[in-house]
């Protein structure tokens, strides 16, 4: 029997809690991940299941031990000449021990060792009788259902469905690191953007308050007063947009992560986007070979191809007749009490058997063909027609993974200058609200020009921050394409086998 341990290996990573202190790194969200998340833990069941099946169809063919005892009598009455007796009285005690197996060519083979005494008021020279007959009996099919291919079909089917309940488990995984990983740089990108509002605000109130002293002082009028306590109203709401976002990411998160008990998703805290330190994507030239190498749903997939090749094989042989050979080969033995050349007392049947006193044979042949044959013809047609939407469903997936591939190469791409622009926007954006400020300082500008080249700092800030999110998202999408982020972040989805 085989037995499947997964283990999930990340090296190096210490127990993980959440906490306002101590921010998840990318690996440690991972980590608690594969290891509480429902989803993963429902999908790996699947392994032991699968296993379990496959033994059970391994287990059609183990050899099955049987044995029978019986006891009949009776009493007749008679009227005849021949005998003085007026009751015929008889009693019959059998014992049949034997061993059946289904063979993998098809057929069954059975060997029985039957042992039967008899005492009957008659005119036999041995009474009572003991009889030992030891049988070999053999059924094969010669043509419809013949042949390991045939007979071990479900057995064959049960280890390609363990397969695919590996594959299937190392594919939620997959799918489970790329969204977890999304998630934290939703997560991050949504703490950034907190904080940038929270900037921006608090460059409002600088300036309320400031011009709150010009205006008493005299030296500007009220209408600048209220600009500036429309801006911070302005950007009030808008820190409250921005941490309703981040408090749903962390809800999302949260929920990928399956939190241990206790931890309220309010607790939860990435690492800043750049502490996080996206991976960059491998060699893209060759990405979509890798995808197309790697990913389990597409092995999946396959292995589901193969399924559908070996029933339309099983469809193809059930259209032939059906003729079975049924064979039966024994030796029997007598012994017992009274007079003749077999009474030698009970227990000396096994002797007579041994040198095959007795024997017996048969052998036959048995033969039957529907006519017309129209469930096998219509079976084939069915198992053609699954084989070819199997295939078509795997170029269907060859494709879409493909297109996965390139999309994703597409946004990393165009995210990578993006992100440069990005950049140089806020850097600029900073230069030139601190210019602006001085010509405040100075007198040389406005409330109503400061708070646009404030918000202008803000907007470059929140830019600069989506396009950095967006870049990771990007290559989170591209490892999740190709199917190589397990071994990207050093996750190891192993299987030993034990052959007991």
């Amino acid at each position: 029997m085989t037995r499947f341990f997964f283990l999930v290996l990340l090296a190096l990573l210490p127990a993980t809690v959440w906490g306002e202190e101590s921010p998840l790194t990318l690996q440690e969200a991972l980590k608690l991940g594969i290891s509480h998340n429902l989803a993963v833990k429902v999908e790996a069941l699947s392994i032991p299941l699968a296993t379990a099946a496959k033994v059970t169809e391994e287990a059609a063919f183990d050899p099955t031990l049987f044995a029978t005892l019986s006891s009949t009598g009776s009493r007749t009455p008679l009227a005849s000449t021949l005998t003085p007796a007026e009751t015929l009285f008889s009693r019959e005690e059998a014992l049949s021990v034997g061993m059946e197996k289904r063979l993998q060519s098809g057929g069954n083979a059975s060997l029985v060792l039957q042992q039967l005494q008899a005492t009957a008021e008659s005119t036999s020279l041995i009474d009572p009788e003991e009889r030992s007959v030891l049988l070999l009996q053999l059924s094969q099919p010669l043509l419809r259902d013949r042949g390991a291919a045939a007979t071990t079909l479900e057995l064959q089917l049960a280890k390609s469905r363990q397969e695919q309940a590996l594959l299937g488990y190392r594919d939620r995984a997959r799918l489970l690191v790329s969204a977890i990983e999304s998630a934290c740089y939703d997560l991050a990108e949504a703490q950034a953007q907190v904080a940038a509002q929270q900037e921006g605000e608090h460059l409002a109130e600088e300036l309320l308050g400031a011009n709150r002293r010009r205006f008493e002082a005299g030296i500007i009028a009220l209408g600048e007063v209220q600009q500036a306590e429309t801006a911070l109203a302005a950007r009030t709401q808008q820190r409250v947009i921005v941490e309703q976002q981040r408090d749903l990411a962390r809800q999302t998160l949260a929920t990928l992560l399956g939190p241990p008990p206790g931890r309220a998703a309010s607790m939860l805290t990435v690492a800043d986007l750049a502490q996080l330190t996206p991976v960059a994507p491998a060699d893209l030239a060759a990405a979509a070979t890798r995808a197309l190498r790697l990913r389990p749903d597409l092995e999946q997939q396959r292995l589901a191809l193969e399924q559908q090749g070996l029933q339309l094989e099983q469809a193809q042989q059930a259209l032939l007749p059906r003729l079975d050979l049924e064979a039966t080969l024994g030796v029997n033995g007598l012994s017992g009490e009274g007079t003749g050349g077999y009474a030698d007392g009970r227990g000396g049947s096994l002797g007579s058997m041994a040198v095959a006193d007795g024997y017996q044979w048969s052998a036959g042949l048995t033969f039957s063909y529907p006519l017309g044959n129209r469930a096998a013809r219509q079976k084939r047609v069915q198992r053609q027609q699954e084989q070819r939407q199997a295939l078509l469903q795997l170029q269907q997936l060859e494709t879409a993974i493909v297109s996965e591939v390139e999309s994703s190469i597409l946004r990393w791409q165009h995210g990578e200058a993006r992100l440069a622009a990005a950049q140089r926007y806020a850097e600029l954006a900073r230069l030139s609200l601190a210019h602006e400020q001085a010509r405040l300082d100075e007198g040389l500008s406005d409330t109503f020009r400061l708070i646009d080249f404030q918000q202008q700092m803000v907007d470059a800030s929140v830019t600069q921050l989506t396009a950095a999110a967006d870049l990771a998202r990007a290559a989170a999408a591209l490892r999740g394409a190709t199917g190589d982020n397990l071994e990207t972040f050093s996750i190891f989805l192993t299987s030993e086998r034990e052959e007991l």
